[in-house]
């Protein structure tokens, strides 16, 4: 099986974090510590404000965390979605890390307490060994914009 179109997503999605929208924070090592001091948990399900023609997307809580300098993180994988690229319409995004207060004004109802959790280990390690170094950093917008701005860097990423 072809993993180019996986590993090109998470390294598009890395560098959109550093980049793009982000709160880049210092150059020294950062410890992050799971928190459970969040009214988010892991394996919710949550409706959101989509985008157009995505009323059926939702998105499952992976982890949440803190470190020091660091607002409460929570980490986000997708479903549902109708990302268009050159080749393909992908539907999930395994891996995104929010700010807690980005996630609150994006969700709208809770459906589940125990859902199926993405395969986010990979993106989640590249985010963290980024952001570990002062090198990544986590979406302030809401989930809806930060998934047109993944469709955006993926479409200027990829040959047409």
């Amino acid at each position: 099986m072809n993993n180019l179109p996986r590993l090109t997503t998470q390294f598009c999605l890395v560098l959109l974090m550093a980049t793009l929208v982000g709160c880049p924070q210092s150059e020294k090592k950062t410890m992050f510590t799971d928190t459970d001091k969040s009214e988010f948990k892991v394996g919710q399900v949550w409706n959101y404000k989509t985008r157009t023609n995505e009323d059926g997307s939702t998105l499952v809580i992976l982890k949440v965390e803190t470190a020091p300098g660091w607002k409460t993180i929570v980490h986000v994988g997708i479903t549902g979605l109708k990302i268009k690229t050159p080749k393909r319409t992908q539907d999930t995004v395994p891996h995104m890390p929010f700010d807690e207060t980005a996630v609150t004004n994006s969700v709208t109802t809770k459906i589940a307490d125990n859902g199926k959790l993405t395969n986010f280990q990979e993106g989640y390690g590249l985010w963290r060994k980024a952001a570990s170094s002062g090198k990544g950093g986590v979406f302030t917008i809401t989930v809806a914009e930060a998934v047109a701005a993944i469709e955006d860097g993926l479409n200027k990423a990829q040959p047409r």
